[in-house]
């Protein structure tokens, strides 16, 4: 331990410019991160300000079972058929995966796109099922 301290005091500047730089990442991925909605806070949304939710698990994943209301939009398709998601640029967007990773990478598709109120279903349809809610097929 006494040594760190010691090559932070030797190299002082390199030790703030690796500060600064791990400050500014850490800024960076908070920007970027995407806020995650309870499984009740999405029953909420969707029962107050109409919320579109996109599920973006493979076409069989999907059929095998999804959240009442959910439209399939697979990940794969997501970025050439942004578009026909325009209607919905003004309203809450949560989108839905097997976890609640792939979802990350989604929404941020989505951000970039010019959608602002883009959420992912924490735990995805995995969390879903946990606190065993209904799936439709």
């Amino acid at each position: 331990m006494q040594q760190l301290f010691a090559f932070f005091l030797e190299h002082w500047w390199l030790s703030g410019l690796f500060i600064l730089l791990a400050g500014a990442y850490v800024m960076l991925e908070s920007l970027q991160a995407l806020p995650a909605v309870s499984n009740q806070e999405l029953t909420r949304l969707v029962n107050s300000e109409e919320a579109l939710l996109l599920d973006i698990r493979g076409s069989a994943d999907f059929r095998a079972g999804h959240i009442t209301g959910s439209r399939n939009l697979p990940y794969a398709d997501l970025s050439e058929q942004m578009g026909s998601l325009h209607a919905y640029r003004d309203k809450p967007i949560i989108v839905i995966c097997m976890r609640g990773q792939t979802a990350v990478a989604a929404g941020q598709l989505l951000r970039r796109d010019g959608f602002k109120r883009v959420y992912k279903l924490a735990h995805g349809i995995h969390g879903w099922t946990q606190d065993q809610l209904p799936l439709i097929s």
